[in-house]
């Protein structure tokens, strides 16, 4: 007679209505947890990075010293994909309050920044990038100008002065009254055209565009410095993004690679300002 079979553990009548076995259904509990971790924002291991469209800083997908920085955090960032894009300066702000981006650099560091940042749900790192050098560059026949230059910039000066700087740069300026603009050529070429009496702005971006246009009229005085530093949201998934990418960023410190991206920036500003660009 044949041998009398035990039924098996996975025959019909121990299934689960589901057709699945418990062990299955472990399994899948599983599977949808580890889903869920890539699903949720907070667990996403993709960067997408904003630039500041600027003359040296970010020029082109592939020129600028911000373009380098972000391709190096490429380099070493595991785990995902960094991309990077580069806007106007107001947009790319914009880009991460609203989600579509994980950081936005270069933005400069004040006390003054950092609470209207709080205020706009961003933060900085705590990585400061490089000093930047703040010129005023104004026509060499305009003695209001200078008479408002050898008295040292007193803020009561400008009551009878238009000076520009970039609509977002207002902020980094404290108590001068300074207008603001969205094109930085385009304010360059106000000044030499008389059309208002100066523009502060970074040295080495605004000389970029004195030179290319051959504004022979138009000298510069150093003004100020200002520290740079990328910013990130401040919820959940930008504080991870955050504390990732400054990991890498002190990596870059640590083995010089930062200070060898910044050093066409650090070395002509030093140039051109000696000890004061320090």
């Amino acid at each position: 007679m044949p041998s009398r079979l035990m039924p098996s553990r996975l025959t019909p009548s121990r299934l689960m209505p589901n057709g699945l076995g418990s062990v299955g259904i472990h399994l899948l509990r599983i599977i949808g947890l580890l889903l869920s971790a890539f699903v949720n924002p907070v667990f996403a291991q993709d960067i997408n990075i904003n630039l500041a469209k600027l003359p040296v800083g970010a020029e082109s997908k592939d020129k600028g010293v911000y373009v380098e920085l972000a391709k190096a955090i490429q380099k070493h960032y595991q785990g995902g994909e960094v991309t990077y894009e580069i806007y106007p300066f107001g947009r790319s702000i914009n880009n991460v309050t609203t989600g579509y981006a994980d950081m936005h650099m270069p933005f400069p560091r004040s006390q003054k920044a950092g609470k209207l940042l709080a205020k706009m749900g961003l933060e900085y790192t705590d990585v400061v990038l490089n000093k930047v050098s703040f010129a005023l560059y104004y026509r060499t026949d305009n003695y209001r100008v200078q008479q408002w230059v050898d008295n040292q910039f007193p803020v009561s000066g400008l009551n009878d002065l238009q000076v520009l700087t970039q609509q977002q740069m207002l902020i980094f300026f404290d108590d001068y009254p300074l207008a603001g603009g969205t094109c930085l050529p385009c304010m360059v070429k106000m000044v030499n055209a008389r059309r208002v009496d100066g523009l502060i702005f970074a040295a080495k971006d605004v000389d970029s565009i004195v030179d290319k246009e051959g504004f022979n009229e138009l000298k510069s005085v150093f003004f100020m410095n200002l520290s740079g530093s990328p910013v990130f949201r401040t919820d959940e998934k930008g504080k991870v993004v955050n504390r990732k990418v400054s990991d890498i960023l002190r990596k870059l410190q640590a083995n010089g690679r930062l200070a060898e991206i910044f050093r066409p920036y650090t070395d002509y500003y030093i140039g051109r300002f000696g000890d004061k660009a320090l």
